[in-house]
């Protein structure tokens, strides 16, 4: 039989099965696509309705509360989550959860610390964060920095005579392994103490005055059971192995009994810390996390090794072989090469994804988790590849806190000279017009 027979043959063996089941065959392929774009839709109108509000964070001179501080912090915002309760929410009013944003930018050297917070949580946000840092004081921001540090299109970049470096960072493992958190950089003894932000204030602060850097933070609260999906990877660190070509593989019952107790292998100490460590990890509340790197500077003055090496160093202080690591997204790297997939119109493919990553910058947005809107955002030569992860309040605390007394911040950032203070109690607000007579 010939291949063109062979091929007639399995058609019309096929064909009498999808003229008769061609309406579920339909069903199945466009009932999946027609619900993506319907909640694709619903969520970007809801999104247009939500109004938030800058705020920037300015640092007392001297901060003596460590990182746990901030841990408290996150833990509070972390139930503040508005979770789809049912169908109409979902499909019908397209509710998203909620997102804060959290941002370490360099405006030309001078750092400054934002959130953008949706408006009806601001008091309960300022009202957590002063729990937890009395000292910080919280400003509205009257225009955001990014109407002058960040274009809004890469054609608007390319006017200015500026270009950038973007890219995203991701965990290199399932979020149940955590990274190295504060607690690995905490100290009984003073002189061993170490904050990590260090490392972040010196590299942004040594860009020269016509430049920007940022990190940016979108974090949207995750439900309290969000460890669960990773109880398999608990249960294989607690499971103990068995030794290779011991008798235990071949043997049954009693024999297998006995077998086992000589050829199960003692657990080291430094797996069971990997142990306590992803437990401990999986306890804490969590958030769906997208972060972005963000460098733009005048074309003669353009240098990527501030973003892609220095930036990148410092959050390898938080990589542990044995555990997690913060690693690039190279799927928004803004610098694809020619072996990087698809392969070809390089310049084209890096267009794309700088025009992208400074929309998503200004925007501020959580991600896109629909196929089709995924799609719809997609550049021909360039698929969508912003990828979120996530991270407990213990690593966002590491990542984004107020810099500690151990961090030399004078020359970096501006400076609360006094800190303010609200009415004593007991002061009375209440009484009759007759007393201000004494004022006239």
């Amino acid at each position: 039989m010939s291949i063109a027979q062979g091929v007639q043959t399995v058609f019309a063996a096929i064909t009498p099965f999808f003229k008769i089941n061609w309406p579920i065959i339909f069903f199945a392929i466009a009932w999946p696509i027609t619900r993506s774009l319907w909640i694709y839709w619903r969520n970007r109108t809801f999104e247009t309705s939500l109004k938030y509000k800058l705020l920037e964070l300015k640092m007392p001179r001297e901060i003596t509360r460590s990182p746990r501080s901030m841990d408290q912090f996150f833990h509070a915002i972390a139930g503040m989550g508005n979770w789809r309760g049912h169908l109409g929410e979902k499909y019908l009013l397209g509710e998203m959860t909620i997102w804060f944003t959290f941002e370490i930018v360099s405006l030309g050297g001078e750092i400054h610390f934002y959130a953008q917070i949706y408006e009806p949580y601001v008091p309960i946000v300022k009202a957590a964060l002063f729990a937890a840092y009395p000292e910080v004081e919280i400003v509205p921001v009257v225009e955001d920095y990014t109407e002058k540090w960040v274009p809004h299109s890469i054609l608007d970049l390319e006017l200015q005579g500026k270009d950038l470096y973007a890219n995203g960072f991701v965990l290199s493992k399932d979020p149940a392994f955590p990274i190295k958190t504060y607690m690995q950089f905490e100290s009984s003894t003073e002189e061993y103490q170490v904050d990590p932000m260090a490392a972040f204030m010196e590299a942004m602060a040594s860009i020269r005055p016509e430049e920007f850097i940022g990190v940016q933070y979108v974090i949207s609260p995750l439900f309290l059971s969000w460890g669960e999906q990773y109880q398999h990877i608990v249960d294989d660190l607690r499971t103990p192995k068995i030794a290779k070509g011991s008798a235990a593989h071949g043997a049954s019952g009693d024999d297998l009994a006995l077998a086992l107790k000589t050829s199960l292998l003692q657990k080291s100490p430094g797996q069971t810390d990997i142990l306590k460590a992803v437990e401990r990890n999986l306890s804490k509340p969590a958030f769906d996390t997208n972060i972005k790197l963000l460098y733009i500077s005048p074309k003669n003055l353009f240098s990527d090794r501030v973003p892609r090496r220095a930036i990148k160093g410092a959050f390898n202080q938080y990589n542990a072989a044995d555990l997690n690591a913060m690693v690039f997204n190279d799927g928004m790297n803004t610098k694809p090469g020619w072996f990087d997939p698809p392969y070809v119109f390089k310049r084209t493919r890096r267009r794309a994804r700088k025009n992208r990553m400074l929309h998503l910058w200004r925007e501020r947005e959580p991600g896109i988790h629909e196929f089709s809107g995924q799609f719809i955002a997609s550049h021909t030569f360039n698929w969508w590849n912003s990828a979120n992860t996530i991270l407990t309040s213990e690593i966002l605390a590491t990542l984004f806190h107020p810099p500690t007394t151990l961090v030399v911040t004078g020359p970096l950032t501006q400076r609360v000279e006094s800190r303010k203070m609200g009415a004593p109690a007991g002061l009375p607000i209440y009484a009759d017009e007759s007393v201000l007579d004494k004022f006239k």
